[in-house]
This record gives structure tokens, sequence and C-alpha cells, in this order.
């Protein structure tokens, strides 16, 4: 009997047990299932793409490299044989001025200057010379020696502002330069006076005082720049010595039968009959136009007469008989003044004034003074340097 109760005792107990078990197990299950069906808040709240935080640093845009600037060009070789031929149309406005030379210059300049028309500073100087010319053109009468330096001036100050330097020293010089040619062209024309007069002021203003002042400071003003031209004038004869120099240096394998070389001269280079040839500027007197039957008519004389002076006329087809003479243009006579005589030679043209050594060298017992190396035409060429004391 005690054995069956303990028995059941046994068995109620396990029976307790295994119920207290079930239970723990059925509400651990409830609470992990009400666990699982509830909202777990998110570690990290959902962010709009608006609202993105930006990152630490952002990577710039590799900058554009700059433009490199346009290597400068040196003028075409149209612009030069245009300068070249203003140099020259100037250069015989020296010794003779008509009315044609002055308009075939005039045009040389409105070329050139339509040419260089982005380049305000050139045609500054461009158009101060085309309005001075055409000052001259109209008066023809009242043209006097200043002009003419104002455009010779001018023209070195083309050249000048062509070159292509780039210090800044340079550049100064040359802006100073352009401001002395428009300085002296405001002194060459004056004060201007008006055609008609003006209509009448409402109020009268007493007449200034200050006036003959202010046109004196013009005067010491323009002054001024004269000497500083004079010294620019110096400074670019300079330079052509020594571009001559360099010239004739890079030309020496033409030279190799010369005896030596003379001292710098100043040549003025023309030509006659096709030919090129030279004579020393400070001997020459003036040019004169004539007629085209002028050589027919005397040249079986040996001395003409030309307003107040005797004038000995050369031929150069008897000193130099083996060249070949074919005339190009219409015919000048060039007089020449040696040793108190007058003589006088039929050029075609006058093209260049050079500050040069010649050559000192013998051509057949030609009566030469020496020979100097040039380009022209893009070509190289000798020049033989006449002796006038031999012809």
């Amino acid at each position: 009997m005690e054995k069956n109760l303990r028995e059941d005792e046994i068995k109620e107990l396990e029976e307790e047990i295994d119920s207290a078990v079930d239970r723990l197990f059925v509400e651990k299950r409830k609470g992990l299932s009400e666990s699982l069906f509830q909202e777990s808040p998110s570690l990290s709240p959902s962010v709009e793409p608006s609202q993105q935080p930006h990152r630490a640093f952002d990577f710039e845009p590799s900058p554009t490299p700059s433009p490199v600037p346009p290597v400068p060009q040196p003028p075409p070789s149209s612009y030069l044989k245009l300068i070249d031929q203003i140099e020259a149309q100037v250069l015989s406005l020296e010794w003779e001025i008509t009315d044609e030379k002055l308009r075939k210059t005039r045009e040389a300049i409105k070329t050139l200057h339509e040419s260089f028309e982005p380049r305000t500073d050139i045609g500054s100087v461009l158009g101060l010379m085309d309005s001075l010319l055409g000052q001259m053109i109209a008066d023809e009468e009242n043209i006097h020696p200043p002009m003419i330096k104002f455009l010779l001036d001018a023209k070195e100050t083309i050249k000048l502002l062509l070159k292509e330097e780039t210090e800044k020293e340079f550049t100064l010089y040359k802006q100073l330069a352009r401001e002395g040619i428009e300085a002296r062209f405001t002194g060459l024309a004056g004060p201007k006076q008006p055609s008609s007069p003006g209509p009448p002021l409402l109020r009268e203003e007493p007449i200034s005082e200050k006036a003959p002042v202010e046109w004196k400071r013009v005067e010491e003003m323009l002054t001024q720049w004269n000497e500083f031209f004079e010294k620019a004038d110096g400074v670019l004869r300079q330079m052509e010595q020594h571009l001559s120099r360099l010239e004739k240096v890079h030309q020496e394998p033409l030279n190799s039968s010369g005896k030596g070389k003379l001292p710098l001269m100043d040549i003025t280079v023309f030509k006659a009959y096709g030919k090129l040839y030279g004579v020393e500027s400070q001997k020459i007197m003036k040019l004169y136009k004539i007629p085209s039957s002028f050589e027919d008519k005397y040249a079986h004389r040996s001395k003409v007469r030309l307003r107040d002076i005797d004038v000995t006329l050369i031929d150069l087809k008897k000193n130099f008989p083996v060249e070949s003479w074919h005339p190009e243009g219409p015919s000048k006579l060039l007089t020449i003044q040696e040793e108190g005589e007058y003589k006088g030679l039929i050029v075609e043209e006058i093209l260049k004034r050079l500050t040069i050594s010649p050559e000192d060298r013998e051509e057949n017992g030609k009566p030469l003074l020496g020979i100097i190396h040039w380009v022209y035409q893009a070509h190289p060429v000798e020049v033989p340097i006449l002796n006038f004391r031999k012809l």
C-alpha cells in the first residue's frame, strides 16, 4: 500500500514538474513571438537623399590650362616692300618735291595703313603721315624742310614699332617715339583757325591772357621732343650700322676676293639703266626731272646749263662698256658736286640711303671707290660706289 502511494506521489510530482516546465516554455515562446511582431526601432534613421551628409571634401575640377600667347611673327614681305617703297619715295622728296611724288607717297601710305588696320599704334603714325601729305598736296608752295624731316622720322618710328622685342624698356621706348611723333605733328599743323565764324556765344568771355603762356609750353615740349628724336635717330643709325655689319658677315663668302674694308660711309644707292650704283650722299646736290628726249638731245654735249650752274654730263655707258643697258623707267638728272665742279648722271630712281663700310676692291680699272653688298628685292647684289674724281 505504501509502495503504491509512493509511486502515485512520484508520478504526480513528475506531472507537476512537466506541467511547470511546459508553462515556462509557453511563456517564453509567447514573449518571443510578441517581440518578433513588434516594430523594433532602427539603429539609424532613414535619411532622405537631399539630407545625405556631405563628404568631408570634394574633388575640384582641374583648372583649364591658360591659352599660350601667340609667338610674334615678323611682318610679311609684302609689308616690308611697301615700307621700302615709302622710304624711297620720302627720300626722293629731299631733292625734288612734285605733286606726282607726293601723291604716290600718299597712295603707298594708304595701302600700308589698310594692311596695318588692327595695329592702332602703327595706324596712328600712318594717319599723321597721310594727313600731312594731304596738306602738302593742297598747299605745295608752303612746304618747308621740317615737314620732310617729320615724314622721315615717322617712317623710322614705324620701323621701330615693327620690331618684336618684348622688354619693358623697349616697349616704353616705342611708346615715347609714337607720342613724340604725334606731338611734332601738332607743332607742324599749328593752331587751327576756323574756316567760318561759329554761332554767337550766349556769353562773351574776356580774352584769356593764358593762351600765349600755354602755346609757349607747347613749344618747349616740342623742343624737348625734337631733342629726343635726334637721340632716337642716332640710336636707329647705330642699329642700322650693326645690322649692316651682321649682313656683311653673313655674306662674307661673296667678299673672298676683297682687299680690305674702307671706313664707314654714307652712301645713296640709285638705279640707272637697270643697274645699281652708289654715290657719297654728302656730294648730292639735287635731282631734276628731265624730258624723255633729253638724253638724245644732249648726249653729244659734255656740259649743259641748268639755271645758274654748268653741269658736266657723265655717260655711264662709256665708263662701264661691258654692262648691258636696259632703261626701265622715266629718267632724271642727279647732280653731284665734286671739288667745286658740278657733274650730272642720268638715273631712273633713288633707292636707299645706307651707312656702310664698302669693300676696297678694284674692278678692271673702273672709276670706283669700292663695292658694297646689299639685298635688293630679296636678292643679294654688289653695288659699285662711283669715284667722281675719276669720272
